[in-house]
């Protein structure tokens, strides 16, 4: 049977990584300002051209730019909440880790393990999936949009 001292170091990892994930959004990142990228560099090469099919591009464009401007900040009201229950489950990570500097020698029953592994970091894992899954859900399309309109 494990005490709980011997948990310390995995709450203080999870205490960290709740930190980190409430502050480093990165599935929108990652996602996003890729796209960004890519439609800005677009731009600047339809910037050049004179045609109307460039005019019309050019708008197309610039309309994409502007959904994925109000995707991003859809996506960052939708992550409000996950990124709360990270900095929750990083406090209680870290009180966690108080009572395991201070009651080192309580035995956990098996219950108790589990909860303290999943509370150090899968839920982390599971809070990381879900946010990403809403980026792909809601840039995806747009990186086709970009696509159609670079095969027109």
């Amino acid at each position: 049977m494990a005490t709980l001292g011997e948990y310390g170091s995995l709450l203080q990892l999870g205490f960290g990584i709740g930190v980190g994930l409430s502050v480093f959004r990165a599935p929108l990142e990652l996602i996003a300002k890729g796209l960004e990228s890519d439609i800005n560099a677009e731009l600047g090469v339809v910037e050049m051209l004179h045609s109307e099919k460039a005019r019309n591009l050019k708008i197309q464009l610039s309309d994409l730019k502007i959904d994925l401007s109000n995707k991003i900040d859809r996506l960052e009201n939708l992550y409000v909440p996950y990124l709360i229950a990270a900095v929750i489950t990083a406090l209680v990570n870290w009180f966690l880790l108080w009572c395991a500097s201070t009651s080192a020698g309580y035995p956990l029953s098996s219950n108790q393990e589990w909860a303290l592994t999943f509370v150090a970091g899968p839920i982390y894992v599971v809070i990381g999936l879900v946010l990403w899954v809403w980026a792909q859900l809601l840039l995806l399309p747009l990186r086709g949009r970009l696509d159609a309109l670079r095969k027109s």
